[in-house]
C-alpha cells in the first residue's frame, strides 16, 4: 500500500538539496552507514526544515493508515481467509504474507 504524504515538500528544492548533500558527502569522505544521517541532516538544513516536516508528516500518515488497516483486519469474522490473528488466521497472515491463512474459508 502506498501511503501518500499529506504535506509533500517542493520536489525541485528537495532534489537540489539531495544532490548537494551527496556531493558534500563524497567530498568529505562520508561512506556506508554515515551517508543517510549526513544527507538527511544536510537536506533538512538546506530546505529550512521543510524536508524534515514533510518526512514527519509522512511517518505520521503511515502510522495512521497502518492503524486503520489493523482495525479493519481485526474486525474480520473468525475463519475469514486472509484474516488476521483476531480473525481466525495466524499472525503471519496478519503480517500480510498469506502464510497460515485458513484455506478452507471461502
Amino acid at each position: 500500500i502506498a501511503v501518500p504524504n499529506p504535506e509533500p515538500a517542493e520536489s525541485a528544492s528537495i532534489e537540489a538539496a539531495i544532490h548537494d548533500a551527496l556531493k558534500d558527502a563524497a567530498a568529505q569522505g562520508v561512506e556506508g552507514a554515515g551517508i543517510t544521517p549526513f544527507v538527511l541532516s544536510h537536506v533538512a538544513e538546506k530546505t529550512g526544515g521543510a524536508s524534515l516536516a514533510s518526512n514527519i508528516a509522512l511517518v505520521n500518515n503511515n502510522a495512521k493508515v497502518g492503524a486503520q488497516i489493523a482495525v479493519e483486519l481485526a474486525a474480520l469474522p473468525p475463519g475469514y481467509a486472509g484474516g488476521g490473528a483476531a480473525g481466525g488466521g495466524s499472525s503471519a497472515a496478519a503480517a500480510g504474507n498469506g502464510v497460515g491463512a485458513n484455506a478452507s474459508a471461502p
